[in-house]
């Protein structure tokens, strides 16, 4: 028999295991209970192999990793001075086949088997991570006898996630044995004010919305959500839970949630899909269509000072020339000298940055045509391309105000940009910058790109701007 006999979305809080939780379990008592169920359901269901998708696991730019050790182990490390350790086998036969198969469809998956030095950089090895770890921890109560597979997340978009989710399934087709897969993603970190990743209002909204896609087996509905909002609410599930659903591709799902909850605000969901008798309507070409026509809808929304910087860098693309002085504007702010940063982001992940909280043009837009220039060719990530430039937001940020910071409580992630300064150099970080979780690793990150460490003098500023997109 080949068949996948359950499919779950399971969260990765070390809140959900008491002993782990540092005292806070009894904050998320349903979501461990509803953990609990799952794991009590695979125990029963008894598949050779497990196959969780982890939303933390290693991630390889354009690449989903699967690791291909003799031994996969994964522990409680830093959290916690109980160690509790889990071991398990992993599906070779299963590995081998997904990678095969996975190049007949033009899907990147890799184990980087003989390539160490790539290993050794990404600092891949037979460890798992906590988001994986979490979700075995309730199966282990109920079922030790199988084989194991971790899939990681890619810098790529949600369209080729799904993709992935296809290949997971033909590979299934092709081999014995049965199958469980689990999804392990948690959605907005920024649902309360006492989230450590601060608050948004759109957080709450968010979950609904992923909430409701579970349940109506909406995968469209869910990959509709664009980067920036992902990026905002601060989610790290959505990716998953697509894949999650290609591994279904020919068929219509219904979701069952036995538990959702936001302990500490940070949105947990478990839930489990279902087949309907329905045949799906989502293929790997309407994704891809609907893709385009999201992204073609949102250039057309884009403000004037985005539409000044894409237009830059198009301009420089074709003739590898600097656009003249720009056209009149209706915005005041644009004539004036103000700061400008310039983010390109693509997937959610930045693509390329640069700025100055100072003006050095008599406008702000001839800011905006030098910033935009330079973010595309002083990137570190490599050359841009206008193929590539159509699939790369852009942001554009006018400096308001900067005033010097006496205390780190004066510092907001979702309020404020960070300027540090020393010896001769800057570090800066704007705010709702794309991969900063939090206030802390902001502010940390503002450290490393002026060269300082934590104990160094340093002179601290924050900062805010207008933002267009």
């Amino acid at each position: 028999m080949r068949t996948i006999v359950g499919r779950f979305i399971m969260p990765h809080s070390p809140n959900t295991i008491p002993w782990l939780s540092k005292g806070h379990y009894k904050e998320a008592t349903q979501t461990t209970t509803a953990c609990e169920e799952i794991g009590s359901r695979i125990g029963q269901l008894k598949p050779d192999t497990i196959i969780v998708i982890s939303a933390h696991a290693p991630s390889v730019g354009n690449y989903f990793y699967v690791p291909k050790r003799k031994i996969m182990y994964g522990n409680t490390g830093e959290f916690s001075f109980r160690q509790h350790m889990i071991k398990k086998e992993p599906a070779w036969n299963f590995i081998d086949k997904l990678v095969e198969v996975g190049k007949r469809n033009s899907c990147p998956i890799t184990t980087f088997e003989n390539n160490p030095r790539l290993r050794r950089k990404h600092k891949l090895n037979g460890s798992f991570d906590l988001a994986t770890y979490i979700p075995l921890y309730f199966v282990e109560q109920f079922w030790q006898d199988y084989r194991l597979v971790t899939i990681s997340l890619s810098d790529l978009p949600p369209s080729d996630h799904y993709l992935c989710g296809t290949v997971i399934e033909r590979t299934i087709q092709q081999l014995e044995g049965t199958y469980v897969i689990i999804a392990s993603a948690e959605l907005s970190h920024k649902t309360t004010e006492d989230s450590p990743y601060g608050y948004v209002e759109d957080g709450l909204i968010f979950n609904g919305l992923v909430c409701q896609s579970i349940l109506d087996g909406n995968v469209n509905k869910l990959l509709s959500l664009d980067y920036a909002r992902r990026n905002h609410v601060g989610q790290c599930g959505v990716d998953a839970i697509a894949m999650l659903y290609g591994t279904g591709n020919s068929m219509k799902f219904s979701g069952d949630i036995l538990s959702y909850e936001h302990t500490f605000g940070i949105g947990m969901v478990v839930a489990s899909l279902t087949h309907t008798n329905k045949k799906s309507k989502t293929t790997n070409s309407a994704i891809k269509a609907r893709s385009l026509e999201l992204t073609a809808d949102k250039r057309s929304r884009e403000s004037e000072p985005v539409r000044l910087a894409r237009k830059a860098i198009d301009y420089y693309l074709r003739t590898g020339e600097t656009l003249d002085d720009p056209p009149p504007s209706s915005i005041p702010a644009l004539m004036e000298p103000s700061g400008v940063f310039i983010s390109l982001v693509k997937n959610g992940k930045w693509r390329g940055f640069y700025g100055n909280p100072d003006p050095t043009e008599f406008s702000a837009a001839h800011d905006i045509i030098d910033y935009a220039l330079t973010a595309v060719i002083e990137n570190d990530i490599g050359p841009i391309s206008r193929k590539e430039l159509r699939e790369i937001d852009i942001v554009v940020e006018l400096v308001t105000s900067i005033e010097p910071v006496s205390d780190m409580s004066m510092y907001d992630c979702n309020s404020y940009g960070v300027l540090v300064k020393y010896r001769q150099t800057e570090g800066i970080i704007v705010a709702n910058a794309p991969s900063i979780a939090n206030t802390e690793r902001q502010y940390e990150a503002a450290l490393r790109n002026a060269g300082a460490k934590k104990n160094s003098k340093v002179r601290r500023y924050r900062f805010t701007t207008e933002r267009f997109e």
